[in-house]
Protein backbone atom coordinates (compact mmCIF):
# COMPACT_ATOMS: atom_id res chain seq x y z
CA UNK A 1 0.00 0.00 0.00
CA UNK A 2 1.87 3.38 -1.33
CA UNK A 3 1.99 6.76 1.13
CA UNK A 4 -1.12 8.46 1.11
CA UNK A 5 0.23 12.34 1.59
CA UNK A 6 -1.43 15.48 1.07
CA UNK A 7 -0.10 17.38 -2.47
CA UNK A 8 1.04 20.66 -0.71
CA UNK A 9 2.79 20.99 2.83
CA UNK A 10 2.70 24.99 4.30
CA UNK A 11 3.92 26.39 6.97
CA UNK A 12 1.55 29.56 7.06
CA UNK A 13 0.51 30.87 10.75
CA UNK A 14 -2.55 28.34 11.61
CA UNK A 15 -6.49 29.63 11.06
CA UNK A 16 -8.30 30.63 13.99
CA UNK A 17 -9.80 27.74 16.01
CA UNK A 18 -9.52 24.38 14.97
CA UNK A 19 -8.16 23.37 18.09
CA UNK A 20 -7.24 19.85 19.12
CA UNK A 21 -8.95 18.02 22.59
CA UNK A 22 -4.95 18.63 24.06
CA UNK A 23 -4.20 22.19 22.67
CA UNK A 24 -2.36 22.50 18.92
CA UNK A 25 -4.07 23.94 16.48
CA UNK A 26 -5.23 21.96 13.39
CA UNK A 27 -2.76 23.55 10.78
CA UNK A 28 -2.16 22.36 7.65
CA UNK A 29 1.70 20.23 8.40
CA UNK A 30 -0.26 18.69 11.67
CA UNK A 31 -3.22 17.58 8.96
CA UNK A 32 -0.82 16.10 6.61
CA UNK A 33 0.91 13.99 9.23
CA UNK A 34 -2.40 12.78 10.75
CA UNK A 35 -3.65 11.78 6.69
CA UNK A 36 -0.95 9.60 6.22
CA UNK A 37 -1.74 6.13 5.94
CA UNK A 38 1.24 3.53 6.34
CA UNK A 39 1.40 0.02 4.85
CA UNK A 40 3.14 -2.67 6.97
CA UNK A 41 6.71 -2.04 7.27
CA UNK A 42 6.78 1.87 6.25
CA UNK A 43 7.73 4.69 8.22
CA UNK A 44 6.68 8.19 7.99
CA UNK A 45 9.52 10.80 9.51
CA UNK A 46 8.74 13.81 11.20
CA UNK A 47 10.87 16.66 12.18
CA UNK A 48 9.29 18.63 15.14
CA UNK A 49 10.63 21.93 16.65
CA UNK A 50 10.76 22.16 20.37
CA UNK A 51 6.84 22.75 21.69
CA UNK A 52 5.28 21.70 18.34
CA UNK A 53 2.89 19.48 20.13
CA UNK A 54 4.40 16.08 18.65
CA UNK A 55 3.54 13.78 21.62
CA UNK A 56 -0.06 15.37 20.87
CA UNK A 57 0.27 15.05 17.27
CA UNK A 58 1.91 11.05 18.00
CA UNK A 59 -1.98 10.60 20.09
CA UNK A 60 -3.81 11.64 17.17
CA UNK A 61 -2.38 9.80 15.23
CA UNK A 62 -3.01 6.54 17.66
CA UNK A 63 -6.75 7.69 17.80
CA UNK A 64 -7.24 7.66 14.21
CA UNK A 65 -5.94 4.04 13.63
CA UNK A 66 -7.51 2.27 16.99
CA UNK A 67 -7.75 -0.82 14.87
CA UNK A 68 -3.96 -1.39 15.00
CA UNK A 69 -1.95 -2.70 18.28
CA UNK A 70 0.41 0.46 18.82
CA UNK A 71 3.56 0.71 20.71
CA UNK A 72 4.49 4.00 22.02
CA UNK A 73 8.10 3.76 22.74
CA UNK A 74 10.71 6.57 24.52
CA UNK A 75 14.01 6.90 25.56
CA UNK A 76 13.04 8.81 28.65
CA UNK A 77 11.58 7.00 31.53
CA UNK A 78 9.89 10.51 32.39
CA UNK A 79 8.20 11.17 29.45
CA UNK A 80 6.95 8.04 29.11
CA UNK A 81 5.08 8.12 33.06
CA UNK A 82 3.59 11.16 31.30
CA UNK A 83 2.36 9.95 28.32
CA UNK A 84 1.27 6.67 29.58
CA UNK A 85 -1.24 8.95 31.79
CA UNK A 86 -1.88 10.96 28.61
CA UNK A 87 -2.75 7.87 26.71
CA UNK A 88 -5.12 6.53 29.22
CA UNK A 89 -6.84 9.69 30.04
CA UNK A 90 -7.84 9.31 25.86
CA UNK A 91 -9.18 6.32 26.47
CA UNK A 92 -6.49 4.53 24.13
CA UNK A 93 -6.51 1.24 25.44
CA UNK A 94 -5.06 -0.23 22.03
CA UNK A 95 -1.95 1.67 22.68
CA UNK A 96 1.19 0.31 25.12
CA UNK A 97 3.20 2.66 27.06
CA UNK A 98 6.73 2.07 27.30
CA UNK A 99 10.53 3.20 27.51
CA UNK A 100 12.95 1.29 25.07
CA UNK A 101 14.69 -0.13 28.64
CA UNK A 102 11.86 -1.53 30.25
CA UNK A 103 10.73 -3.32 26.81
CA UNK A 104 14.51 -5.22 26.19
CA UNK A 105 14.11 -5.82 30.13
CA UNK A 106 10.81 -7.71 29.93
CA UNK A 107 11.82 -9.36 26.54
CA UNK A 108 14.93 -10.71 27.84
CA UNK A 109 13.92 -11.70 31.18
CA UNK A 110 15.20 -15.52 31.09
CA UNK A 111 18.52 -13.97 29.48
CA UNK A 112 19.27 -11.63 33.45
CA UNK A 113 16.36 -13.47 35.70
CA UNK A 114 16.16 -9.88 36.96
CA UNK A 115 19.99 -9.74 37.70
CA UNK A 116 21.12 -6.40 35.63
CA UNK A 117 24.39 -4.19 36.40
CA UNK A 118 24.70 -0.42 35.78
CA UNK A 119 28.20 -1.04 34.55
CA UNK A 120 29.81 -3.66 32.53
CA UNK A 121 31.68 -6.25 35.50
CA UNK A 122 34.07 -8.64 34.04
CA UNK A 123 35.73 -10.46 37.15
CA UNK A 124 37.09 -13.92 35.14
CA UNK A 125 34.79 -13.16 31.80
CA UNK A 126 37.83 -11.26 30.09
CA UNK A 127 40.87 -12.22 32.11
CA UNK A 128 40.97 -11.30 36.18
CA UNK A 129 44.63 -10.62 35.55
CA UNK A 130 43.95 -8.05 33.12
CA UNK A 131 45.35 -4.61 33.46
CA UNK A 132 42.75 -2.08 34.02
CA UNK A 133 43.40 -0.50 30.86
CA UNK A 134 43.02 -3.57 29.00
CA UNK A 135 39.47 -3.75 30.80
CA UNK A 136 38.75 -0.04 30.10
CA UNK A 137 39.56 -0.83 26.33
CA UNK A 138 37.48 -3.74 26.28
CA UNK A 139 34.32 -2.01 28.08
CA UNK A 140 34.47 0.80 25.61
CA UNK A 141 34.51 -1.52 22.72
CA UNK A 142 30.91 -3.76 24.08
CA UNK A 143 29.94 0.03 24.65
CA UNK A 144 30.36 0.73 21.06
CA UNK A 145 29.61 -2.40 19.85
CA UNK A 146 25.94 -2.47 22.44
CA UNK A 147 25.40 0.84 20.60
CA UNK A 148 25.23 0.42 16.55
CA UNK A 149 23.53 -1.98 14.57
CA UNK A 150 25.69 -4.26 13.81
CA UNK A 151 24.85 -8.24 14.52
CA UNK A 152 28.73 -9.25 15.12
CA UNK A 153 31.67 -7.50 17.31
CA UNK A 154 34.33 -6.75 14.80
CA UNK A 155 37.85 -4.19 14.65
CA UNK A 156 35.68 -1.27 13.70
CA UNK A 157 34.30 -1.18 17.29
CA UNK A 158 37.79 -0.76 18.38
CA UNK A 159 37.91 3.08 16.71
CA UNK A 160 37.00 4.99 19.97
CA UNK A 161 40.13 3.16 21.58
CA UNK A 162 43.01 5.59 21.36
CA UNK A 163 46.19 3.70 21.20
CA UNK A 164 44.91 0.71 20.31
CA UNK A 165 46.41 -0.73 17.40
CA UNK A 166 48.46 -4.28 16.21
CA UNK A 167 48.59 -6.88 18.40
CA UNK A 168 47.31 -5.07 21.31
CA UNK A 169 44.24 -4.16 19.19
CA UNK A 170 43.92 -7.93 18.66
CA UNK A 171 44.12 -8.72 22.42
CA UNK A 172 41.62 -6.20 22.89
CA UNK A 173 39.19 -7.64 20.72
CA UNK A 174 40.05 -11.30 21.80
CA UNK A 175 39.20 -10.11 25.30
CA UNK A 176 36.31 -8.18 24.82
CA UNK A 177 34.48 -11.12 22.29
CA UNK A 178 35.17 -13.73 25.38
CA UNK A 179 33.56 -11.09 27.77
CA UNK A 180 30.47 -10.49 25.27
CA UNK A 181 30.33 -14.66 24.75
CA UNK A 182 30.31 -15.20 28.61
CA UNK A 183 27.36 -12.73 28.98
CA UNK A 184 25.75 -14.55 26.52
CA UNK A 185 26.15 -17.77 28.59
CA UNK A 186 25.08 -16.31 31.82
CA UNK A 187 28.80 -15.88 33.43
CA UNK A 188 28.60 -12.12 33.13
CA UNK A 189 25.68 -9.93 34.02
CA UNK A 190 24.37 -8.01 31.54
CA UNK A 191 23.48 -3.65 31.42
CA UNK A 192 20.40 -2.80 30.03
CA UNK A 193 22.59 -1.45 27.18
CA UNK A 194 23.37 -5.19 25.88
CA UNK A 195 19.38 -6.12 26.89
CA UNK A 196 18.51 -3.92 23.96
CA UNK A 197 21.32 -5.10 21.40
CA UNK A 198 20.29 -8.61 22.73
CA UNK A 199 16.22 -8.46 22.64
CA UNK A 200 14.02 -9.88 20.15
CA UNK A 201 12.86 -7.71 17.55
CA UNK A 202 9.28 -7.77 18.21
CA UNK A 203 6.55 -8.69 16.03
CA UNK A 204 3.43 -8.16 18.09
CA UNK A 205 2.75 -4.48 17.00
CA UNK A 206 0.88 -3.44 14.07
CA UNK A 207 1.89 0.54 14.56
CA UNK A 208 5.10 2.00 16.59
CA UNK A 209 5.54 5.30 17.76
CA UNK A 210 8.91 5.99 18.47
CA UNK A 211 9.52 9.85 20.04
CA UNK A 212 12.19 11.26 20.93
CA UNK A 213 14.27 9.49 18.14
CA UNK A 214 17.46 11.57 18.57
CA UNK A 215 18.09 10.11 22.09
CA UNK A 216 18.51 6.75 21.28
CA UNK A 217 21.19 4.61 19.84
CA UNK A 218 21.58 2.82 16.34
CA UNK A 219 21.04 -0.08 18.17
CA UNK A 220 17.74 1.12 20.26
CA UNK A 221 16.71 2.08 16.96
CA UNK A 222 16.75 -1.32 15.19
CA UNK A 223 15.38 -2.40 18.13
CA UNK A 224 12.20 -0.02 18.74
CA UNK A 225 11.47 -0.16 14.66
CA UNK A 226 10.48 -4.28 14.99
CA UNK A 227 10.11 -6.10 12.02
CA UNK A 228 7.26 -5.17 9.57
CA UNK A 229 5.25 -2.86 11.56
CA UNK A 230 4.69 0.89 10.31
CA UNK A 231 6.47 3.25 12.35
CA UNK A 232 6.17 7.20 13.21
CA UNK A 233 9.07 8.28 14.34
CA UNK A 234 9.66 11.69 15.48
CA UNK A 235 13.26 13.61 16.43
CA UNK A 236 14.03 17.17 16.21
CA UNK A 237 17.87 17.65 15.06
CA UNK A 238 18.51 20.53 17.03
CA UNK A 239 17.59 18.64 20.61
CA UNK A 240 20.61 15.72 20.04
CA UNK A 241 22.35 16.92 22.94
CA UNK A 242 23.53 13.12 24.04
CA UNK A 243 26.25 12.19 22.01
CA UNK A 244 28.31 11.31 25.08
CA UNK A 245 26.15 8.43 25.06
CA UNK A 246 26.74 7.48 21.41
CA UNK A 247 22.99 8.87 20.51
CA UNK A 248 22.09 8.16 16.47
CA UNK A 249 23.70 10.44 14.16
CA UNK A 250 20.74 12.24 12.56
CA UNK A 251 21.42 11.13 9.19
CA UNK A 252 20.46 7.73 9.96
CA UNK A 253 17.09 9.28 11.45
CA UNK A 254 16.93 11.16 7.90
CA UNK A 255 18.32 8.24 5.53
CA UNK A 256 15.26 6.00 7.17
CA UNK A 257 12.94 5.09 4.00
CA UNK A 258 9.79 6.79 4.11
CA UNK A 259 8.17 10.09 3.52
CA UNK A 260 9.34 13.37 5.75
CA UNK A 261 6.85 15.94 7.42
CA UNK A 262 7.88 18.83 9.38
CA UNK A 263 6.12 20.39 12.43
CA UNK A 264 7.67 23.68 13.01
CA UNK A 265 5.30 25.85 14.50
CA UNK A 266 6.02 25.93 18.16
CA UNK A 267 2.73 26.64 20.79
CA UNK A 268 4.93 27.55 23.59
CA UNK A 269 6.78 30.82 22.49
CA UNK A 270 6.15 33.77 20.08
CA UNK A 271 7.09 33.77 16.70
CA UNK A 272 9.71 37.22 16.88
CA UNK A 273 11.03 34.74 19.58
CA UNK A 274 11.58 32.05 17.96
CA UNK A 275 12.95 33.58 14.87
CA UNK A 276 15.44 35.62 17.24
CA UNK A 277 16.49 31.93 18.52
CA UNK A 278 16.42 30.53 15.16
CA UNK A 279 18.86 32.81 13.86
CA UNK A 280 20.84 33.05 17.24
CA UNK A 281 21.46 29.38 16.95
CA UNK A 282 22.06 28.65 13.44
CA UNK A 283 25.04 31.41 13.86
CA UNK A 284 26.77 29.04 16.84
CA UNK A 285 26.23 26.22 13.66
CA UNK A 286 24.03 25.94 11.32
CA UNK A 287 22.07 22.93 9.85
CA UNK A 288 20.22 22.15 7.74
CA UNK A 289 16.75 21.63 9.02
CA UNK A 290 16.47 24.92 10.70
CA UNK A 291 18.38 27.71 9.10
CA UNK A 292 16.24 31.21 8.94
CA UNK A 293 16.57 29.85 4.67
CA UNK A 294 14.99 26.65 5.37
CA UNK A 295 11.22 25.84 4.64
CA UNK A 296 11.19 24.21 8.06
CA UNK A 297 12.48 27.31 9.70
CA UNK A 298 11.47 27.40 13.22
CA UNK A 299 7.99 29.42 14.22
CA UNK A 300 6.21 30.40 17.12
CA UNK A 301 2.80 31.17 18.31
CA UNK A 302 1.61 34.47 16.39
CA UNK A 303 -0.66 35.45 19.24
CA UNK A 304 2.19 34.92 22.12
CA UNK A 305 4.72 37.53 23.13
CA UNK A 306 8.15 36.04 24.98
CA UNK A 307 10.76 38.57 26.14
CA UNK A 308 14.42 38.25 26.03
CA UNK A 309 15.99 39.82 29.07
CA UNK A 310 19.86 40.55 29.84
CA UNK A 311 21.03 39.66 33.92
CA UNK A 312 23.42 40.52 35.95
CA UNK A 313 21.39 38.81 39.01
CA UNK A 314 19.34 35.44 38.87
CA UNK A 315 15.81 36.96 38.58
CA UNK A 316 14.51 34.93 41.27
CA UNK A 317 13.50 37.89 43.23
CA UNK A 318 11.57 39.24 40.25
CA UNK A 319 10.05 35.72 40.04
CA UNK A 320 9.04 35.29 43.84
CA UNK A 321 7.02 38.75 43.21
CA UNK A 322 5.66 37.97 40.06
CA UNK A 323 4.31 34.59 41.06
CA UNK A 324 6.02 33.45 38.27
CA UNK A 325 7.57 30.13 38.14
CA UNK A 326 11.41 30.52 36.84
CA UNK A 327 14.12 27.55 35.74
CA UNK A 328 17.78 28.36 35.86
CA UNK A 329 19.51 26.47 33.59
CA UNK A 330 23.29 25.18 33.24
CA UNK A 331 25.29 22.95 31.52
CA UNK A 332 26.33 21.10 34.19
CA UNK A 333 25.08 19.40 37.32
CA UNK A 334 28.23 21.51 39.32
CA UNK A 335 27.41 24.60 37.57
CA UNK A 336 23.64 24.47 39.09
CA UNK A 337 24.62 23.90 42.17
CA UNK A 338 27.15 26.24 42.95
CA UNK A 339 24.71 28.90 41.47
CA UNK A 340 22.30 28.34 43.84
CA UNK A 341 24.38 28.28 46.44
CA UNK A 342 26.01 31.57 45.53
CA UNK A 343 22.58 32.92 45.53
CA UNK A 344 21.09 31.64 48.87
CA UNK A 345 24.69 32.70 50.16
CA UNK A 346 24.11 36.31 49.40
CA UNK A 347 19.99 35.70 49.60
CA UNK A 348 19.42 33.60 52.27
CA UNK A 349 15.45 34.56 52.49
CA UNK A 350 15.02 32.85 49.47
CA UNK A 351 16.48 29.71 50.14
CA UNK A 352 12.86 28.05 50.66
CA UNK A 353 11.96 28.99 46.81
CA UNK A 354 14.41 26.54 45.29
CA UNK A 355 14.08 23.30 44.46
CA UNK A 356 16.12 20.79 41.90
CA UNK A 357 14.05 19.15 38.93
CA UNK A 358 15.88 16.06 39.89
CA UNK A 359 13.52 15.35 43.07
CA UNK A 360 16.67 15.65 45.76
CA UNK A 361 18.46 18.04 47.22
CA UNK A 362 21.47 18.31 45.27
CA UNK A 363 20.68 17.49 41.49
CA UNK A 364 24.06 15.89 40.90
CA UNK A 365 23.13 13.38 42.77
CA UNK A 366 20.68 10.60 41.15
CA UNK A 367 18.99 9.21 43.87
CA UNK A 368 15.89 9.86 45.94
CA UNK A 369 17.47 12.02 48.59
CA UNK A 370 20.46 13.77 47.27
CA UNK A 371 21.28 15.64 50.47
CA UNK A 372 21.14 12.33 52.52
CA UNK A 373 24.11 10.96 50.84
CA UNK A 374 26.24 14.55 50.67
CA UNK A 375 25.33 14.14 54.84
CA UNK A 376 26.60 10.57 54.94
CA UNK A 377 29.77 11.53 52.14
CA UNK A 378 30.28 13.63 55.08
CA UNK A 379 30.65 11.28 57.70
CA UNK A 380 32.06 9.19 55.74
CA UNK A 381 35.43 11.79 55.33
CA UNK A 382 35.71 12.24 58.56
CA UNK A 383 35.50 8.84 59.81
CA UNK A 384 32.66 8.84 61.05
CA UNK A 385 29.67 6.09 61.43
CA UNK A 386 27.75 5.57 58.14
CA UNK A 387 24.48 4.17 56.55
CA UNK A 388 24.67 3.91 53.09
CA UNK A 389 26.00 0.27 52.75
CA UNK A 390 28.96 0.78 50.09
CA UNK A 391 30.56 3.66 52.02
CA UNK A 392 30.28 1.71 55.08
CA UNK A 393 32.25 -1.28 53.09
CA UNK A 394 34.66 1.13 51.71
CA UNK A 395 34.93 2.48 55.47
CA UNK A 396 37.19 -0.66 56.09
CA UNK A 397 39.49 -0.21 53.67
CA UNK A 398 43.03 1.32 54.88
CA UNK A 399 42.41 4.72 52.15
CA UNK A 400 38.24 4.80 52.44
CA UNK A 401 38.27 8.10 50.83
CA UNK A 402 41.26 6.70 47.95
CA UNK A 403 39.32 3.39 47.28
CA UNK A 404 35.79 5.59 46.64
CA UNK A 405 37.51 7.80 44.05
CA UNK A 406 39.22 4.83 42.38
CA UNK A 407 35.65 2.73 41.96
CA UNK A 408 34.01 5.84 41.25
CA UNK A 409 36.10 7.22 38.22
CA UNK A 410 37.24 3.68 36.64
CA UNK A 411 33.98 1.74 37.10
CA UNK A 412 35.82 -1.43 36.34
CA UNK A 413 35.54 -3.77 39.55
CA UNK A 414 32.38 -5.35 40.65
CA UNK A 415 32.10 -2.84 43.64
CA UNK A 416 31.99 -0.11 40.68
CA UNK A 417 28.17 -1.56 40.91
CA UNK A 418 27.82 0.61 44.48
CA UNK A 419 25.42 2.91 42.88
CA UNK A 420 23.04 0.27 42.46
CA UNK A 421 22.88 -0.85 46.20
CA UNK A 422 21.22 2.14 47.68
CA UNK A 423 17.80 2.22 45.81
CA UNK A 424 16.17 -0.79 45.65
CA UNK A 425 12.72 1.15 44.52
CA UNK A 426 10.72 -0.81 41.88
CA UNK A 427 9.97 1.51 38.67
CA UNK A 428 7.23 -0.66 37.60
CA UNK A 429 6.32 -2.01 33.62
CA UNK A 430 9.12 -5.36 34.49
CA UNK A 431 11.91 -2.61 34.46
CA UNK A 432 14.73 -2.63 36.83
CA UNK A 433 15.25 -0.22 39.87
CA UNK A 434 16.19 3.44 38.66
CA UNK A 435 20.14 4.24 39.39
CA UNK A 436 21.34 5.33 42.79
CA UNK A 437 24.23 7.86 43.44
CA UNK A 438 26.47 9.26 41.05
CA UNK A 439 29.44 8.53 43.19
CA UNK A 440 31.89 10.17 40.61
CA UNK A 441 29.60 13.35 40.69
CA UNK A 442 28.73 14.06 44.72
CA UNK A 443 33.25 13.53 44.73
CA UNK A 444 33.38 16.32 42.43
CA UNK A 445 30.94 18.70 44.57
CA UNK A 446 32.71 17.33 47.99
CA UNK A 447 35.86 18.51 46.45
CA UNK A 448 34.42 21.94 44.83
CA UNK A 449 32.72 23.15 47.78
CA UNK A 450 34.67 21.33 50.73
CA UNK A 451 33.77 19.96 53.69
CA UNK A 452 32.64 23.56 55.62
CA UNK A 453 30.74 24.97 52.92
CA UNK A 454 28.97 21.72 52.14
CA UNK A 455 27.62 21.43 55.31
CA UNK A 456 26.25 24.90 55.01
CA UNK A 457 24.51 23.98 51.76
CA UNK A 458 22.89 21.07 52.87
CA UNK A 459 21.79 23.26 55.84
CA UNK A 460 20.23 25.55 53.73
CA UNK A 461 18.86 23.36 51.26
CA UNK A 462 17.24 20.71 53.74
CA UNK A 463 14.04 19.61 51.64
CA UNK A 464 12.09 18.64 54.42
CA UNK A 465 12.01 22.35 55.94
CA UNK A 466 9.40 23.69 52.84
CA UNK A 467 6.61 22.59 50.85
CA UNK A 468 6.80 21.66 47.72
CA UNK A 469 4.54 23.44 46.17
CA UNK A 470 5.96 27.12 47.43
CA UNK A 471 8.86 26.77 45.21
CA UNK A 472 9.85 29.26 42.34
CA UNK A 473 12.53 28.82 41.32
CA UNK A 474 14.11 25.17 39.61
CA UNK A 475 17.62 24.71 39.14
CA UNK A 476 18.26 21.96 36.64
CA UNK A 477 20.85 20.73 34.00
CA UNK A 478 19.82 21.80 30.34
CA UNK A 479 19.46 18.07 29.42
CA UNK A 480 17.36 16.99 32.30
CA UNK A 481 15.18 20.24 31.37
CA UNK A 482 14.72 18.61 27.47
CA UNK A 483 11.22 18.29 27.37
CA UNK A 484 10.11 20.35 29.92
CA UNK A 485 8.96 23.82 30.58
CA UNK A 486 8.24 26.95 32.34
CA UNK A 487 7.06 30.35 32.64
CA UNK A 488 10.41 32.58 32.96
CA UNK A 489 13.92 30.43 32.15
CA UNK A 490 17.73 31.86 33.36
CA UNK A 491 20.85 30.64 31.14
CA UNK A 492 23.59 30.14 33.35
CA UNK A 493 26.29 29.86 30.31
CA UNK A 494 27.02 32.32 27.85
CA UNK A 495 26.48 31.30 24.94
CA UNK A 496 28.69 33.28 21.71
CA UNK A 497 28.33 33.13 17.94
CA UNK A 498 30.77 31.41 16.58
CA UNK A 499 31.87 34.20 14.45
CA UNK A 500 33.36 35.77 18.37
CA UNK A 501 35.73 32.73 17.72
CA UNK A 502 35.01 31.52 21.55
CA UNK A 503 32.76 28.89 22.58
CA UNK A 504 31.22 28.76 25.54
CA UNK A 505 33.08 26.42 28.48
CA UNK A 506 30.57 23.81 29.11
CA UNK A 507 31.04 19.96 28.38
CA UNK A 508 30.23 20.41 24.81
CA UNK A 509 33.14 19.40 22.33
CA UNK A 510 31.76 21.41 18.86
CA UNK A 511 30.08 24.44 17.88
CA UNK A 512 27.52 22.02 16.61
CA UNK A 513 26.95 20.07 20.06
CA UNK A 514 27.00 23.58 21.77
CA UNK A 515 24.44 25.15 19.09
CA UNK A 516 22.26 22.19 20.46
CA UNK A 517 22.34 22.83 23.71
CA UNK A 518 21.67 26.75 23.01
CA UNK A 519 18.68 25.98 21.27
CA UNK A 520 17.25 23.38 24.07
CA UNK A 521 17.99 26.06 26.90
CA UNK A 522 16.21 28.59 25.05
CA UNK A 523 13.17 27.05 23.99
CA UNK A 524 12.16 26.04 27.08
CA UNK A 525 10.73 29.56 27.78
CA UNK A 526 7.33 30.39 27.58
CA UNK A 527 7.02 34.05 28.57
CA UNK A 528 10.76 35.39 29.56
CA UNK A 529 14.38 33.98 28.50
CA UNK A 530 16.96 35.89 30.88
CA UNK A 531 20.88 35.68 29.08
CA UNK A 532 24.17 36.61 30.59
CA UNK A 533 24.97 39.89 28.80
CA UNK A 534 27.40 38.28 26.42
CA UNK A 535 25.33 36.08 25.32
CA UNK A 536 22.18 39.33 25.14
CA UNK A 537 25.03 41.37 23.33
CA UNK A 538 25.69 38.24 20.85
CA UNK A 539 22.09 37.97 19.86
CA UNK A 540 21.40 41.57 19.62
Amino acid sequence: MPYQTPRQLVIDPPPPGALLPSGPCMTPQLRAILETRLGPGQCMKVIAVAGAGKSTALREYAKRNKDMRTLYVTFNKSVQEHQEEAYALAGLEHVHVRTLSSLAYKLTIPLHDHDVANALRFSDAAGACALESDLESVRLTLEAYMSSADVSLSRAHLRLVTGTSGAAATKVLDMATRAWSALLCGRMTPTLAALEKLAPRSEVYDLVLLDEAHDVTASQLRFALGVGARSVVVYDPRQRINDWRKCVEVAVLDALPGTTLPLTHSWRFGDDFARSVGSFVDGISPTTHFSPTSTASLRGAPARRTEICSFCVLPIAQAVAAKKHVAVLGSTNLKIVLAALDFVEAHPNFAPTITFASGGAFAHVHALDGARVMRELLLFSIGAPVAIEPLARFAKRLRPMACLRHYAVNGLDDEASMERADDDTSVGDGAPPPSGPSWRSALALFDALGPDRLRRALALFEPDAREPATSLATFSTIHVAKGLSWPWVALLDTFLLATHRYNLATSSTSFQTTANLAYVAMTRAEEKLFLPPATYSAMY
